[in-house]
């Protein structure tokens, strides 16, 4: 359930990009393009995200690597965030390992900022249910 009234059918989406507007891909852009997804909120470090995640209950959260941990759990310093909410990462870095230690941790995807047009609608509407190890070179 949500923190606000949104209308059925619409994909609430929590983003947390300290690279808003990167020459590389533009998170909120690539959403806004996206028929039923709606961007709630977006925060520029992990504790505003955090914050946002709890008070706005999203049903998606999309990432990006730079404010999650390098601990063994990505959400270490954000404090509690809720279970039911799809946790999508975004980085440079789609290597394979950081991809694998993502989905133990319970996120759904794993995309590279210059497949962010192609490969995150998907995943934002839960197309699929595999992670996926999205490379930049295709």
């Amino acid at each position: 359930m949500s923190g606000r009234p949104r209308d059925s059918g619409t994909v609430a989406v929590v983003v947390g990009d300290p690279y808003r507007h990167h020459c590389c891909g533009d998170v909120e852009d690539v959403l806004a393009r996206v028929p039923g997804v709606e961007v709630v909120a977006t925060a520029t470090d992990r504790f505003v995200a955090g914050e946002l995640l709890r008070r706005l209950q999203p049903d998606v959260a999309v990432i990006d690597m730079a404010l999650l941990s390098t601990c063994e759990f990505p959400l270490h310093g954000w404090g509690p965030v809720p279970h039911d909410i799809r946790l999508i990462a975004v980085g440079f870095d789609t290597d394979p390992a950081t991809t694998a230690h993502l989905r133990s941790a319970g996120f759904a995807g794993h995309v590279a900022r210059q497949r962010l047009a192609d490969d995150l609608p998907g995943l934002v509407l839960g197309d699929g249910d595999d992670v996926r190890t999205l490379s930049a070179a295709r």
